[in-house]
């Protein structure tokens, strides 16, 4: 804190590139945390088959949609989970 009871900001020179690159969001009033979606071109891995296991749910959901999200952004929903669907074999996950 400062004298004046504030919260003080490096931002001289020597500040951290965190610091500068937050200071150089606001200034431009971005949150930095902007995502080009359905670029196509990004090389993504499909998610590994699902088998039902509780403990890798998480992992296959984020996997599910960091797939759709840059490859089949242009597609139906129906189609986004049919497809999600196609991962889903094997153990309680096959119905």
């Amino acid at each position: 804190m400062t004298a004046a009871g504030t919260v003080g900001y490096n931002t001289g020179a020597n500040s951290s590139p965190a610091c500068r690159r937050s200071r150089d969001n606001r200034e431009a009033g971005t949150t930095g945390r902007e995502v080009e979606t359905g670029a196509g071109n990004i090389e993504v891995a499909k998610p590994q088959l699902f088998d039902g296991m509780p403990s890798r749910v998480a992992g296959f959901i984020t996997g599910c949609k960091l797939y759709i999200r840059n490859k089949l952004a242009g597609t139906t929903v129906e189609a986004q989970v049919q497809w999600v669907l196609s991962y889903m074999q094997g153990g309680s996950a096959d119905v």
